[in-house]
């Protein structure tokens, strides 16, 4: 049903339904006569149903008209008994109509504002109900309501309402914060609880609380109550609540709670703790004055006994009656900074007796008064004491120090406690520095190490002495004897135990360079055997091989001229003579040429050569040898191998004494594989066969002069024992080295030749001359190869760095010359040297640790700059320590000047600039 409606619109509404029944009629009169009233019913009710009661009592006029207009027997001048009651029907049909519209819209618009108000009081409730719910939830303190089951009557006593509430009283609601403050999670837990579950009843505390609470008239602030939590805690509270009364009686009332229980407990340990310090200002033996403005106000009685006062005659004493006037102003000092260290005055007792006092004060709170609060003790006899051993102190130390012994004191927990002034200097440090150190942190973990066993004898009761070395940071070491000597208190306890130290530095010094001169003696009778032993089987090997020879040649000479032999015999002979012969003039040149090495006059002739040319000459030679014992040689050749720098006749005397002594060794159907081949920082040339082998004690020594495995009468191989030793010198000639490799007697033998690249010339396009042969004088193609290249020499003798430095210089070499390692490793970061000249044997730091620093270093180019090792250490171990070190070459002292240039020039990579 619609409202009232305002505007023509009804209108319009009512005269076009009357207007439409009106047409409906006059078409269907025939049916609805007599009666033509129906139709006129349905337009007002539409008109009352829409428009409302004005526009409904105007479609009843209209509907009159229209009927009086369809049937005139309705107008009113013709109107008859019948027609007037259906006209008076029709109205009042349609007037009550009109009226029960009315009422029904008027019951209708009164619902809808019923329904309205229904709604924004459920919504404000709503919002109420959020903002409630948010200030629970959102609260710090703890909010809660408690309801009584049954009201309180208005004639209860206050004891009977006491009552009342703990029979009754129940938690109605609370916020999380509450059930948290009684050991729950959620107020869902908590409430319907009872009163009695929390509040102690028997708490005269708790008792006091309610009582308040009825006489306040039901409303509290800040009051306290004493409850327990689910698991039976004691808590404190502080309460604010308000009673909600209906008709004057208590039905509910609300609260809000934060738990004090901590500041409760504060609150006792603060009264307990002043009720302590009384007892212990009282007790203690140390004086204790409280004073303002110089008057005192309080003290304990150990403070009256210091200065000769009874208790009740310091209170209300002026602080001055206690002290001098001198005393007098250091206190104003100290009270006017704040000073709470503590400081010494003079005092005067009640008898006028002067004293020591040691004060120590401080500012405070006394009774909600700012005041001073100090301790006061009588050190009058500790200071007596202290002057007295003060004394004996320095008369001790006066003793210690005049003795030229080291003298120390250290307790049982090993710490310095004493030192005389001849043991501070020794260490270097002082007084202070030592005192309360554990021995380790003065003598470091290996000194201690070495001694805790007599630490530990000294600390069982026990004297001990011994003899030790103890390094110092400077390098130094220093030999010592030691006695320990164990301080026992009355009950057979150590307390400590004192060290008496004596240097013995010079007397073990003299002592070594005595043994190590009978050691030296030793080592050089031993040298000079050998030696001679070696010399004696050397000549007596060369005097066998050179007769062997020899008697071949002269019986068939003598024969060939004595007799007549056919033509077979004659040329048996004659090739006996002719091989016989070249055995014999490789003995005197394998003997020259290791004359030549000793004296330092073998030289290269250095040219531009083939590599794999001058090894297959090499196996030409040695073919026919290998043939006739019947070893297959097998060969292998890099074809990236290239042109080297090199002398051609010495490389192929390398390669040939390496093949005739695989020869030799190898037995009958043997095999021997010959390779060169290019690695990345070298050429290799490999020789390996397949006969007896080194034995591993020979190894080490297969490279030197005058040795071999067998030098009895009854060996089985000829020679002098040179070729190996020619061998290596002409390697490491051309700045490469030679090793030897076996798996023992019978396992076969490898020989290896590695020459740097540094000697390669990838530019195969000449073979012009390199160099004369390397004599003394200094050529204009040195100069250009070595002019500009750094050098660093590092010698300790100054007359050999002035002779490298001369050298070097002449080739136009940049040059810088130290004399230790710290000085090489310091000057390496800016003069970034292209090679290292070392010497090996030096004082503290030697040759060996120098290149292990430098190949250590994080640079890369420290792990693959060129170093050469020039030293007097000239054996085969020398030079094998001094490669697997880090070195790339081992120069035997005396050195040829120009063969140096060659060295460092390989070295460097600056062969190339030679031939240009």
């Amino acid at each position: 049903m619609k409202g009232e409606n305002s505007g023509f619109v009804p209108y319009i509404l009512t005269v076009l339904t009357v207007g439409v029944t009106l047409l409906l009629t006059l078409l269907l009169q025939s049916l609805l006569t007599p009666n033509i009233f129906p139709l006129f019913f349905v337009a007002v009710a539409i008109s009352i149903y829409y428009g409302g009661t004005v526009p409904g009592l105007l479609a009843i006029a209209l509907s009159i008209l229209s009927i009086s207009f369809v049937e005139p027997a309705y107008s009113p001048w013709v109107l008859g008994t019948e027609d007037v009651l259906y006209l008076s029907v029709f109205v009042l049909e349609t007037t009550l109509m009109g009226l029960l519209n009315f009422n029904l819209r008027t019951a209708k618009q009164y619902l809808e504002t019923s329904l309205q108000q229904l709604k924004t009081s459920e919504a404000k409730f709503r919002s109420n109900e959020e903002r409630y719910r948010a200030f629970l939830e959102q609260s710090t303190e703890g909010i809660w309501c408690f309801e009584l089951e049954q009201p309180i009557s208005s004639n209860c006593s206050e004891e009977e309402q006491i009552q009342h509430f703990y029979l009754y009283g129940y938690l109605r609601d609370c916020n999380d914060v509450t059930a948290q403050m009684y050991g729950f999670s959620r107020a869902e837990e908590i409430v319907g609880a009872k009163l009695k579950d929390f509040l102690v009843a028997a708490n005269p505390h708790n008792i006091e609380y309610l009582r308040n609470f009825i006489r306040s008239g039901y409303r509290l602030i800040d009051a306290e109550s004493y409850e327990v939590d689910r698991y039976g805690n004691c808590k404190y509270f502080l309460n604010n609540l308000v009673g909600i009364l209906e008709n004057g009686i208590l039905v509910r009332a609300w609260g809000t709670q934060r738990e004090i229980t901590e500041r409760k407990r504060v609150e006792e340990a603060l009264r307990e703790s002043e009720s302590r310090f009384r007892a212990l200002a009282d007790a203690t033996i140390e004086g204790v004055v409280i004073h303002e403005n110089g008057k005192v106000l309080d003290a304990n009685p150990a403070f009256a006994k210091i200065f000769g006062y009874e208790f009740n005659e310091v209170i209300g004493k002026s602080a001055a009656d206690f002290v001098t006037p001198e005393s007098q102003k250091i206190i104003l000092e100290k009270i006017q900074s704040d000073n709470q260290q503590p400081y010494e005055l003079t005092g005067i007792k009640k008898d006028g007796t002067y004293i020591t006092l040691e004060v120590i004060g401080r500012s405070s709170l006394y009774q909600s008064r700012n005041v001073r609060v100090a301790s006061v003790r009588d050190i009058t006899e500790r200071k007596q004491t202290q002057t007295a051993l003060r004394q004996r102190e320095e008369e001790l130390h006066l003793i210690t120090n005049s003795v030229p012994v080291l003298i120390s004191y250290v307790d049982a927990e090993q710490r310095y406690r004493f030192n005389n002034k001849k043991y501070e200097d020794w260490y270097g440090l002082s007084a202070a520095e030592f005192y309360g150190k554990h021995i380790k942190e003065v003598v470091g973990d290996s000194v201690y190490e070495s001694i805790r066993p007599y630490i530990e004898t000294v600390l069982s009761g026990k004297q001990v002495s011994y003899e030790t070395q103890i390094p110092f940071a400077n390098g130094d070491t220093r030999y010592v004897h030691v006695s320990y000597v164990p301080h026992l208190h009355q009950t057979g306890e150590v307390k400590g135990f004192v060290a008496l130290i004596n240097e013995i530095t010079d007397r073990k010094l003299a002592e070594q360079e005595r043994e190590k001169l009978l050691a030296s003696e030793k080592a050089a009778r031993t040298e000079a055997e050998t030696a001679n032993r070696m010399k004696d089987e050397f000549l007596a090997t060369l005097s066998h091989e050179l007769r062997t020879p020899l008697n071949a040649m002269l019986g068939w000479t003598q024969l060939l001229t004595s007799r007549k032999f056919d033509e077979a015999t004659t040329a048996r002979a004659l090739e006996t003579i002719d091989r016989n012969t070249k055995s014999l003039t490789m003995l005197i040149e394998d003997v020259l040429n290791v004359s030549r090495i000793i004296r330092g006059t073998l030289h290269l002739n250095l040219r531009r050569i083939e590599l794999v040319s001058i090894v297959k000459a090499a196996l030409d030679v040695v073919s026919p040898a290998a043939a006739a014992k019947k070893i297959q040689i097998e060969s292998e050749f890099d074809p990236t191998v290239g042109v080297v720098i090199g002398d051609g006749n010495r490389l192929q005397q390398v390669v040939w004494n390496l093949l005739a002594n695989a020869v030799k060794f190898t037995p009958q159907g043997g095999r021997i594989d010959v390779q060169v081949k290019r690695t990345d920082d070298s050429v290799q040339i490999w020789v390996q066969d397949t006969g007896e082998g080194i034995s591993p004690e020979f190894l080490p020594y297969v490279f030197d002069r005058f040795r071999q495995g067998d030098s009895s009468n009854t060996r089985s191989h000829g020679g002098l024992g040179l070729g190996l030793a020619i061998v290596r010198y002409l390697v490491e000639l051309h700045g490469g080295i030679v090793c030897a490799h076996s798996s023992g007697s019978g396992q076969g033998a490898t020989f290896i030749v590695n020459l740097p690249m540094r000697a390669v010339d990838m530019k195969a396009n000449s073979s012009e001359l390199l160099s004369p042969t390397l004599g003394e004088q200094v050529s204009q193609e040195h100069i250009l190869f070595l002019k500009g290249l750094r050098v660093l020499v590092v010698d300790d003798e100054e007359d050999t760095r002035e002779l490298l430095l001369t050298i070097l210089g002449e080739y136009r070499a940049e040059v810088i010359a130290v004399g230790s390692v710290p000085e090489a490793l310091d000057t390496l970061p800016h003069f970034q040297p292209d090679v290292i000249v070392s010497d090996i044997g030096m004082p503290q730091e030697d040759g060996y640790t120098l290149i292990r620093q430098v190949r250590s270093l994080p640079h890369k180019r420290w792990r693959s700059t060129p170093a050469v090792a020039l030293t007097a250490h000239a054996t085969a171990e020398d030079r094998a320590q001094a490669l697997l070190a880090g070195f790339q070459f081992h120069v035997p002292k005396p050195v040829n000047p120009t063969e140096l240039a060659v060295v460092v020039a390989n070295l460097a990579g600056r062969t190339e600039g030679i031939a240009n």
